[in-house]
Formats: C-alpha cells, sequence, structure tokens
C-alpha cells in the first residue's frame, strides 16, 4: 500500500482512537492528551501489516469502517474479525500466519523484497501457494511492493547491517530475517540457495569464481571504509589486506614484457624535416649540416634546402610509405656507412647514412 494511501487511512480514524497498542514508555504530548494522529501516523507508516491492523483496530472498537475505505481486502478482513466469514483464499493467507508455516511465511515474504520484482506467479511457482493467496496475504500482512526501495531495505535492516558484524550472527539471527537479507542483497537465486531448493546450474571456472570471491571481499571492504568503519576489527579488512599483499606479490613475480609503441605519424601541410635533422645532427655530432629533402605527396613534389655546411657524398635516407613519401639527402665526406629502421602504425622508413 503507497504511503499517500496510509495517510489518508489514518486521518479517516478518529484522533482519540488509536490503531496500535500504546506503550507504557510513549511520552509523546499528543498521545497523552488522547490525539493519536501523529501516533498513528508513525506507527502506520513502518507498518507492512498496517491493512490489517486498521481493520483489527475498527473491529475491535465496534466501529463500522470509514467510508473512504475502499480496499476488498481490508472490508474483508474486518468482516472476518466482525462476523467470522472467511473466503477460501483469506483463510489460506491466514494460515500462512501460523507458527508451522513460519518457514513458508518467511519464504514468501522474502521473494516479495526482491528487486526488481518478481511476477506473484513466479512466487507462486516457487513456494506451491496459490497467486490469491499470495497477492492477499502481501495486502493484508506484508503490503512492500507499492514502497519505496529505502522502506523495503528497512524491513530487512530494522536495525542497519550492524546485526551483521556481530561474532554470533550467523548462529542467533532468525532464519527468516536472512532470508529476507539474502534478498535484499542477492536476489532470488541466493534465497533458493539458502532455502536449499535451487542449484543455479551456472559453471564457471575456479579463477572465475576465485575472482568474484576476491571482488565482493574488497569490495565488501571499500563500502565499509567509506562508513567510516576502518578503525573496526572486522575480519573482512584482514582478509582484504591479503588480498592486495598477494595481488602485489603475483605482479613483482610476472615477467616484465617491454613493449615499444610509436607514436601515430599526423598528416601535416609540411614533412616534420626538422625534427629528423636534430636527431641525424645529434648522431654525426655536427652543428650544422647541409640537408635537403623532397616530399612527395600523391600527385605533386616539392623541393626544399636545408643550413649551409660542407658538401661531398651524399647518405639518403628514404622513407617511403605507401603514398605520400619524403625523401632526405645528408651530405657526408667520411666513408662509412650506418644504416638503421623505424616504423608507426601506419608508415614505415628505413634510414641508411654513410660517414
Amino acid at each position: 500500500m503507497k504511503t499517500s494511501r496510509i495517510h489518508e487511512l489514518v486521518q479517516a480514524t478518529p484522533t482519540d482512537m488509536a490503531l496500535y497498542p500504546a506503550k507504557s514508555s510513549v511520552t509523546d504530548f499528543m498521545v497523552a492528551h488522547g490525539n493519536f494522529l501523529n501516533f498513528n501516523l508513525a506507527q502506520a507508516r513502518m507498518d507492512p501489516a498496517f491493512p490489517w491492523a486498521f481493520a483489527s483496530a475498527y473491529a475491535q472498537a465496534k466501529l463500522p469502517l470509514p467510508a473512504v475505505v475502499t480496499e476488498p481486502v481490508i472490508q474483508e478482513a474486518y468482516e472476518y474479525l466482525c462476523f467470522g466469514t472467511c473466503s477460501d483464499t483469506l483463510r489460506d493467507a491466514l494460515v500462512l500466519r501460523q507458527e508451522s508455516m513460519k518457514l513458508t511465511r518467511g519464504l514468501v515474504e522474502a521473494l516479495l523484497l526482491v528487486e526488481p520484482m518478481l511476477p506473484l506467479e513466479r512466487i507462486s511457482e516457487l513456494t506451491g501457494l496459490s497467486v490469491d493467496a499470495i497477492e492477499t496475504y502481501e495486502a493484508l500482512f506484508f503490503s512492500v511492493r507499492d514502497r519505496d526501495q529505502c522502506y523495503r531495505a528497512t524491513i530487512a535492516y530494522p536495525n542497519t547491517r550492524q546485526v551483521e558484524f556481530q561474532p554470533d550472527y550467523l548462529a542467533t539471527v532468525d532464519y527468516c530475517d536472512l532470508l529476507k537479507r539474502a534478498a535484499v542483497r542477492g536476489g532470488v537465486d541466493v534465497v533458493m540457495e539458502l532455502m536449499g531448493a535451487l542449484k543455479t546450474g551456472v559453471q564457471l571456472s575456479a579463477k572465475d569464481y576465485a575472482d568474484i570471491v576476491k571482488t565482493n571481499i574488497l569490495a565488501e571492504a571499500l563500502v565499509l571504509i567509506e562508513a567510516g568503519l576502518i578503525h573496526q576489527p572486522l575480519r573482512i579488512f584482514d582478509l582484504a589486506i591479503k588480498l592486495i599483499h598477494a595481488t602485489e606479490r603475483a605482479a613483482a613475480r610476472a615477467p616484465k614484457v617491454l613493449t615499444r609503441v610509436a607514436a601515430p605519424v599526423v598528416a601535416a601541410s609540411r614533412p616534420p624535416v626538422f625534427s629528423v635533422w636534430q636527431r641525424l645532427g645529434a648522431m654525426l655530432g655536427r652543428q650544422s649540416a647541409k640537408l635537403s629533402y623532397k616530399w612527395h605527396p600523391s600527385d605533386q613534389l616539392q623541393h626544399a634546402s636545408g643550413a649551409s655546411g660542407t658538401s661531398g657524398a651524399s647518405d639518403r635516407l628514404i622513407s617511403k610509405p605507401r603514398n605520400p613519401y619524403f625523401e632526405v639527402v645528408v651530405p657526408s665526406a667520411r666513408g662509412r656507412e650506418m644504416s638503421w629502421a623505424f616504423a608507426t602504425p601506419n608508415r614505415s622508413a628505413i634510414a641508411t647514412v654513410t660517414l
């Protein structure tokens, strides 16, 4: 039931009528003076069984339901409480309230908390109950499907996740609460696995399983750190630190692979003459040399000359990409020859220099 509808029904209730028994410790000013509106609103907003509590309060007070009540389930519950009339569907929903049905009830409530919401037909298939019985039970006793995500999480964690950090948590937690928390965190498959009723059939390698476990440990540790719990002696932090150290050791033992990635050649309006010249000048140990180059675009030829220097036998650096290409000629008067090659992802060059 939506929060806005809960407010409408509570506001239609007489202000001196308590929908919920007031505890002796309640000291609210309005309650002390017989005005239960705020008290009823606070209780009703957090009660997933508000429709049943509403019908019960009117039946106990022997008052007719307000005219604003249009929900058939509330009307049927009121008639059952006042006159004992009960349909088969309502009886099936009431049976779930019995102690012997606690585990089935816990399973139904957990599946109602799964997000995204499961179709009632799917819940019926998993629990063996009729769709009508599940729908009636949800509407009267566990009305959560029309509520926001924060409220649904509050149903599973009424005191936040603090309870999970207790050393004896697994030994003391109520199994129905455990199913609800599994539903909120893991979904339908996790709930059914905890019930022992489903095998997912997913077959992963040992490495895949290990990666999933490690990822979840580190992610959980990060959440707790961001929540300000890093100074707490939690087991999850010890596991996370061990994983981090193991990862670092594995990385240190891994063989080092040196990879050289050439920078991509960017098309320009003129060839990169000066960068080529600076590199050749450094290799030849000269401060200046006579340099000429030719740049060959796809259908034209341009010529240029460089700085002054002595002339002599020519060394030739020729780069021949697909199209265009450029040619650099470096003068030299010595007699040794040296060559090298370089490449980029889309160009290659062969350089030959006679010294």
